[in-house]
């Protein structure tokens, strides 16, 4: 399968301190792949860096084939606009409405009137499992979840090939967690798109991931997917599958 995104030789750094050090990974056309790691492992800056926040100190980074650090500001922006991004906390305007929040990049970037970005975002809305009123409702009136959702049908609204996901069950309790789970997968078959999920949450990575990523030690630990990992050595190195949590994943896996 074709990848859609490629990550070639890359080196950052925070400061003085080497964050990843010439790792390589690739992800594929329409799967859901996970980036995981312990605490300060460099998930944020490894995202960061996929979307232009932070530049690397070598390497590349090439999403439908074209280096995002090396290519113009124009073919730059349009590539970028095929990307949408949930982040942790969601990111909403506080003073907007969630029918403005979810449109805001409709109402900057396309030439659609008015009527048109709302029908949009409400369709959005209610493809993320939201109800019709949350559309006047404000971010300080919504939940965790609520908030996270928002944030998704933002992200979807813009109609992405790719989707990055940051740390998207981070807060909620176990069942709201699973059926976000639940949530992505769905998007991803109806949308065809392709998943980028950074996490600590290993059911998640049990339950959505096609592949994920395993940082640690500036370093990539491991690279396939969660079958592969049971028969890798992978897990003797890493503490972080040394929870309760982790063993759960181990077991059931």
């Amino acid at each position: 399968m074709k990848n859609i995104i490629e990550v070639i030789n890359l080196t950052t750094s925070y400061k003085d301190r080497i964050i990843q050090d010439n790792i390589s990974f690739n992800v594929k056309y329409s799967e859901i792949f996970g980036i995981l790691g312990g605490s300060g492992s460099g998930k944020s800056t490894l995202l960061s860096t996929m979307l232009y926040l932070k530049e690397p100190l070598s390497g590349s980074i090439k999403i439908f084939d074209s280096d995002i650090w090396k290519i113009n500001h124009n073919k730059r922006s349009i590539i970028l606009r095929k990307c949408g991004v949930v982040f942790q906390f969601g990111a909403l305007y506080s003073s907007l409405s969630v029918l403005d929040n979810v449109g805001i990049m409709l109402e900057e970037y396309s030439s659609y009137p008015k009527k048109i970005i709302d029908e949009i975002s409400q369709y959005f809305i209610n493809i993320v499992g939201l109800p019709n009123y949350v559309k006047d409702m404000y971010p300080h009136e919504l939940s965790g979840g609520m908030k996270k959702r928002v944030g998704l049908a933002r992200a979807l609204a813009f109609n992405p090939k790719i989707l990055f996901l940051d740390e998207p069950t981070s807060g909620l309790d176990p069942q709201s967690a699973e059926n976000f789970d639940k949530l992505i997968l769905k998007l991803r078959d109806h949308f065809k798109l392709s998943v980028v999920m950074v996490t600590h949450d290993l059911d998640s990575i049990k339950d959505i991931t096609d592949r994920f990523i395993l940082l640690g030690n500036s370093k990539i630990l491991f690279s396939g997917s969660l079958e592969e990992f049971k028969y890798s050595q992978a897990n003797k190195i890493d503490n972080l599958l040394k929870s309760k949590r982790g063993e759960r994943l181990w077991k059931e896996g």
